[in-house]
Protein backbone atom coordinates (compact mmCIF):
# COMPACT_ATOMS: atom_id res chain seq x y z
CA UNK A 1 0.00 0.00 0.00
CA UNK A 2 2.78 2.60 0.72
CA UNK A 3 4.43 1.95 -2.76
CA UNK A 4 0.89 2.70 -4.52
CA UNK A 5 0.68 5.71 -2.39
CA UNK A 6 3.53 6.84 -4.21
CA UNK A 7 3.33 5.11 -7.61
CA UNK A 8 -0.09 6.68 -8.03
CA UNK A 9 0.57 10.40 -7.63
CA UNK A 10 4.14 9.30 -9.80
CA UNK A 11 1.91 8.09 -12.49
CA UNK A 12 -0.73 10.95 -12.93
CA UNK A 13 2.36 13.20 -12.67
CA UNK A 14 3.82 11.76 -15.37
CA UNK A 15 0.18 11.47 -17.81
CA UNK A 16 0.12 15.28 -17.04
CA UNK A 17 3.51 15.91 -18.93
CA UNK A 18 2.42 13.44 -21.32
CA UNK A 19 -0.80 15.00 -22.60
CA UNK A 20 0.67 18.50 -22.24
CA UNK A 21 3.36 17.86 -24.55
CA UNK A 22 -0.14 17.83 -27.43
CA UNK A 23 -0.08 20.73 -29.11
CA UNK A 24 -2.72 23.26 -28.19
CA UNK A 25 -3.16 23.65 -32.34
CA UNK A 26 -4.72 19.66 -32.33
CA UNK A 27 -7.22 20.65 -29.32
CA UNK A 28 -7.99 24.24 -30.51
CA UNK A 29 -10.75 23.41 -32.95
CA UNK A 30 -12.41 21.19 -30.12
CA UNK A 31 -11.52 23.65 -27.27
CA UNK A 32 -13.22 26.55 -29.21
CA UNK A 33 -16.81 24.43 -30.19
CA UNK A 34 -16.65 23.26 -26.49
CA UNK A 35 -16.20 27.40 -25.42
CA UNK A 36 -19.24 27.95 -27.67
CA UNK A 37 -21.53 25.44 -26.48
CA UNK A 38 -20.48 26.60 -22.88
CA UNK A 39 -21.32 30.07 -23.46
CA UNK A 40 -24.45 28.82 -25.53
CA UNK A 41 -25.21 27.05 -22.45
CA UNK A 42 -25.44 30.60 -20.37
CA UNK A 43 -24.78 30.58 -16.83
CA UNK A 44 -27.89 28.92 -14.72
CA UNK A 45 -28.77 31.15 -11.69
CA UNK A 46 -29.71 30.52 -8.10
CA UNK A 47 -29.88 32.42 -5.03
CA UNK A 48 -29.25 31.27 -1.61
CA UNK A 49 -31.52 33.57 -0.24
CA UNK A 50 -32.56 37.20 -1.70
CA UNK A 51 -28.85 38.59 -1.07
CA UNK A 52 -26.54 35.58 -2.09
CA UNK A 53 -26.22 34.89 -5.46
CA UNK A 54 -24.82 31.44 -6.71
CA UNK A 55 -23.83 29.92 -10.02
CA UNK A 56 -24.91 26.20 -11.04
CA UNK A 57 -21.38 24.65 -10.47
CA UNK A 58 -21.45 22.10 -13.68
CA UNK A 59 -21.00 24.81 -16.70
CA UNK A 60 -18.63 26.86 -14.22
CA UNK A 61 -16.14 23.76 -13.19
CA UNK A 62 -16.33 22.97 -17.26
CA UNK A 63 -15.53 26.16 -17.93
CA UNK A 64 -12.52 26.04 -15.44
CA UNK A 65 -11.30 22.77 -16.53
CA UNK A 66 -11.65 23.69 -20.47
CA UNK A 67 -9.55 26.75 -19.33
CA UNK A 68 -7.06 24.73 -18.13
CA UNK A 69 -6.48 22.02 -20.60
CA UNK A 70 -6.25 25.01 -23.18
CA UNK A 71 -3.18 26.20 -20.93
CA UNK A 72 -1.01 22.77 -20.53
CA UNK A 73 1.90 23.88 -22.38
CA UNK A 74 3.82 21.55 -24.00
CA UNK A 75 7.00 24.22 -24.03
CA UNK A 76 6.49 24.15 -20.09
CA UNK A 77 4.91 20.68 -19.26
CA UNK A 78 6.73 20.34 -15.63
CA UNK A 79 5.59 24.21 -14.51
CA UNK A 80 2.02 24.37 -16.16
CA UNK A 81 1.18 20.64 -15.10
CA UNK A 82 1.82 21.97 -11.48
CA UNK A 83 0.30 25.25 -12.05
CA UNK A 84 -2.60 24.16 -13.42
CA UNK A 85 -2.63 28.12 -15.20
CA UNK A 86 -5.58 29.62 -17.02
CA UNK A 87 -6.73 32.80 -18.16
CA UNK A 88 -9.70 34.26 -16.18
CA UNK A 89 -9.75 37.84 -16.43
CA UNK A 90 -12.02 38.46 -13.33
CA UNK A 91 -14.85 36.82 -14.94
CA UNK A 92 -14.43 33.19 -16.26
CA UNK A 93 -17.13 33.29 -19.00
CA UNK A 94 -16.17 36.70 -20.21
CA UNK A 95 -12.54 34.94 -19.78
CA UNK A 96 -13.96 32.34 -22.47
CA UNK A 97 -15.75 34.05 -24.96
CA UNK A 98 -11.90 36.30 -25.36
CA UNK A 99 -9.81 33.42 -25.46
CA UNK A 100 -12.41 32.41 -28.46
CA UNK A 101 -11.81 35.54 -30.16
CA UNK A 102 -8.29 35.79 -29.81
CA UNK A 103 -7.54 31.79 -30.83
CA UNK A 104 -6.17 30.98 -27.67
CA UNK A 105 -3.48 33.55 -27.76
CA UNK A 106 -4.36 34.91 -24.18
CA UNK A 107 -1.48 34.95 -21.41
CA UNK A 108 -2.80 32.93 -18.24
CA UNK A 109 -3.44 35.00 -15.36
CA UNK A 110 -4.96 33.12 -13.21
CA UNK A 111 -3.17 29.72 -11.30
CA UNK A 112 -5.59 27.07 -9.48
CA UNK A 113 -2.84 24.24 -8.35
CA UNK A 114 -5.10 21.94 -6.59
CA UNK A 115 -6.41 20.57 -10.20
CA UNK A 116 -3.06 19.25 -10.91
CA UNK A 117 -5.02 15.85 -10.26
CA UNK A 118 -5.22 14.81 -14.01
CA UNK A 119 -8.56 16.31 -14.72
CA UNK A 120 -7.84 18.66 -17.25
CA UNK A 121 -4.91 15.82 -18.65
CA UNK A 122 -8.12 13.35 -19.19
CA UNK A 123 -10.20 16.69 -21.29
CA UNK A 124 -7.37 17.53 -22.98
CA UNK A 125 -6.72 14.23 -24.10
CA UNK A 126 -10.02 13.92 -25.09
CA UNK A 127 -10.10 16.87 -26.67
CA UNK A 128 -8.21 15.36 -29.40
CA UNK A 129 -10.77 13.46 -30.15
CA UNK A 130 -14.54 15.31 -29.37
CA UNK A 131 -15.70 18.71 -28.13
CA UNK A 132 -17.22 19.20 -24.94
CA UNK A 133 -20.50 17.71 -26.02
CA UNK A 134 -19.03 14.93 -27.87
CA UNK A 135 -17.07 13.96 -24.51
CA UNK A 136 -20.49 14.42 -22.26
CA UNK A 137 -22.12 11.44 -24.76
CA UNK A 138 -18.69 9.39 -24.40
CA UNK A 139 -18.95 9.30 -20.97
CA UNK A 140 -22.43 8.36 -21.40
CA UNK A 141 -21.65 5.40 -23.64
CA UNK A 142 -19.23 4.26 -21.26
CA UNK A 143 -21.13 4.39 -18.20
CA UNK A 144 -23.99 2.46 -19.69
CA UNK A 145 -21.10 -0.10 -21.17
CA UNK A 146 -19.81 -0.14 -17.87
CA UNK A 147 -23.78 -0.64 -16.07
CA UNK A 148 -23.92 -3.48 -18.29
CA UNK A 149 -21.11 -5.04 -17.75
CA UNK A 150 -21.91 -4.94 -13.94
CA UNK A 151 -25.28 -6.08 -14.58
CA UNK A 152 -24.12 -9.30 -16.69
CA UNK A 153 -21.66 -9.95 -13.89
CA UNK A 154 -24.34 -10.08 -11.03
CA UNK A 155 -26.76 -12.39 -13.24
CA UNK A 156 -24.26 -15.07 -14.55
CA UNK A 157 -22.92 -15.33 -10.91
CA UNK A 158 -26.80 -15.87 -9.64
CA UNK A 159 -27.13 -13.15 -7.50
CA UNK A 160 -30.33 -12.04 -7.82
CA UNK A 161 -30.83 -10.64 -4.74
CA UNK A 162 -27.69 -7.94 -5.68
CA UNK A 163 -28.72 -7.28 -9.16
CA UNK A 164 -32.31 -6.13 -7.96
CA UNK A 165 -31.02 -4.07 -5.30
CA UNK A 166 -28.21 -2.34 -7.41
CA UNK A 167 -31.60 -1.76 -10.01
CA UNK A 168 -33.56 -0.69 -6.94
CA UNK A 169 -30.71 2.15 -6.14
CA UNK A 170 -30.16 2.82 -9.61
CA UNK A 171 -34.44 3.35 -10.06
CA UNK A 172 -34.27 5.34 -6.34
Amino acid sequence: WILLCFLAPALVFVFMLSVSRIPRELIWDNARESIGWILEKGTYTWFLNEDDRGTEIDSYFDAQLLDIAIYLDEGRPVETVVKCPYYLNEELYTALKDLMDKDGETASDTEYARYWNGTAGVLRLLLLFWDLSGIYRFQIFLGLALLAVILLLLWRKGEVSFLLAFLAGLWC
